[in-house]
């Protein structure tokens, strides 16, 4: 982690505790202060010494503190298989992450940037089921791992992938869909009505 101006310390440490659930007493025992000095420091009645500084930057940048969703979007930066991370933002569906294995596939998926909205680009069929995972409260939460059969022509000729998805909570997102994706045959896809090309695995 960079440079943090000390003014930004208690919105800093207010989101890291919060982020890992602790108590304000967890966070002192962790930086070696009593629980009242931690409290001044994250309502912002004091700055930190030097010391103290430090000893906050090291602990918000420990990898075993790291956000597990950071690690799951890194997972999907550097695999070679199609793999992807998308979340809901305002009615839409936005990509979060995306792979070096979808990008290798040309097409769409080789221009598809952090932030892209993914709504009539992925084809309808990719539309359709967002549409009925919105219905099953996916995006609200309400499911934990899903299997999905789906089609398109994103990467220029028309692929059938099976997708086995994870919803994870996020604090900046609310919920982030990991996508990890496997192509299929086209009889396999039509080898199931299209009622069941989204199975409910785990609510």
């Amino acid at each position: 982690m960079g440079q943090v101006d000390r003014d930004n310390i208690p919105v800093l440490l207010r989101q890291f505790r919060r982020r890992l659930g602790l108590k304000q007493e967890a966070m002192a025992e962790h930086l070696g202060l009593s629980q009242g000095y931690y409290s001044r420091l994250e309502n912002g009645r004091w700055m930190p010494s030097t010391q103290v500084y430090d000893r906050i930057i090291a602990l918000v940048s420990n990898p075993g503190f790291q956000d597990v969703a950071l690690r799951w979007r890194k997972s999907v930066q550097y695999s070679h298989t199609p793999a992807s991370m998308i979340f809901a933002d305002r009615g839409t569906v936005r990509l979060l992450e995306i792979s070096q294995g979808f990008r290798a596939m040309g097409g769409v998926y080789a221009s598809l940037q952090t932030g892209d909205v993914l709504d009539h680009v992925l084809g309808e069929d990719f539309d359709r089921q967002v549409s009925e995972l919105r219905a099953l409260g996916a995006f609200d939460g309400e499911l934990a791992f899903v299997r999905i059969l789906w089609r398109s022509a994103a990467s220029g000729a028309l692929t059938y992938m099976k997708s086995i998805t994870t919803i994870l909570p996020d604090e900046s997102y609310r919920y982030v869909f990991h996508n990890q994706n496997v192509e299929i045959s086209e009889d396999e896809y039509n080898a199931h009505h299209p009622s069941a090309h989204i199975t409910v695995l785990e609510r």
